[in-house]
């Protein structure tokens, strides 16, 4: 059976930076080029400088397969600016939004896409698989995260309701919203955007099921539980407070700075007080 589908340019937006692993960012490329969607390109949006060996290694993959696009940009303020810089030469009408070091499953752009027409929305999420070094070998946590419009707004305040590497957005939304460049890595740059977005009353969802892998790495909860992501995670949390009725705000106000404490924990019992948060406020 033909795919309706299947003719529809779909952009993917991978950002990049000298900071990022060239053996992890490949496996990410080639998970995105071996989409059962074939007609798509890959913006790699480089920020920065990036060692010889990193620009060979991506010069490689624009050679092999004429899909690839490289995007030079002098300026590195973190991937927001790297984002925005790829999504103005877009010329899919949709955009997948990929980070570098995450694993897409082969048929992530082809269900997202057919699910996103057949619901007409403005934006898309969906579930994925935690893993820490190697998606082949480990069985991570799968997340699920708030299916409808309505469940996404009312988990706004509490937690993302929207894995980066999981949006999938209409191309001139994307464009008309970019990412707040003022926010460096870590900084929960995604967090600000879908805040923005469903303030601005768009129409969006998470697929019930995981199509990508979440790469947390050895170091994620040092990167994450520290004083400046923080006081960030609190900054977003009391500014999404606004999507709900006033009479939540003391709920919403203690639950942020349940989270802000849970930030300062050491490893271990950040990792546990995560899951609780994600079981509390995930799939519904």
């Amino acid at each position: 059976m033909v795919d309706a589908n299947e003719n529809i340019l779909v952009s993917v937006i991978m950002a990049f930076h000298n900071g990022d692993n060239t053996d992890i960012a490949k496996i990410t490329i080639d998970s995105i080029l071996s989409q059962t969607h074939k007609n798509l390109e890959l913006i790699v949006s480089v920020g920065g400088e990036i060692s010889e060996e990193k620009t060979e290694t991506l010069k490689k993959f624009a050679e092999k397969d004429e899909r690839v696009k490289i995007l030079r940009s002098e300026i590195n303020t973190g991937p927001s600016h790297s984002r925005n810089t790829g999504v103005k030469i877009a010329n899919g009408k949709y955009t997948s939004i990929a980070d570098s070091d995450d694993v897409f499953f082969e048929e992530k752009i082809e269900k997202q896409l057919k699910f996103f027409i057949e619901n007409d929305l403005d934006f898309l999420g969906c579930g994925y698989v935690e893993f820490r070094n190697d998606h082949k070998k480990e069985t991570g946590t799968i997340r699920l995260l708030p299916k409808t419009s309505e469940g996404i707004r009312k988990s706004l305040p509490f937690a993302n309701p929207m894995a980066n590497s999981a949006l999938f957005i209409k191309t001139d939304i994307l464009k008309e919203f970019p990412y707040d460049e003022k926010f460096k890595p870590g900084d929960g740059e995604d967090y600000d955007w879908i805040i923005s977005i469903v303030k601005a009353k768009k129409r969006g969802a998470n697929l019930p099921e995981p199509l990508f892998y979440y790469r947390l790495g050895d170091n994620f909860e040092k990167k994450h539980a520290n004083l400046r992501c923080s006081l960030r995670d609190l900054q977003h949390k009391l500014k999404a407070s606004s999507v709900l009725p006033f009479f939540w705000f003391p709920i919403i106000f203690l639950s942020a700075i349940a989270a802000f404490l849970c930030r300062l924990l050491p490893p271990k019992p950040f990792r546990i007080m995560r899951n609780l948060r994600h079981k509390i406020f995930g799939e519904r």
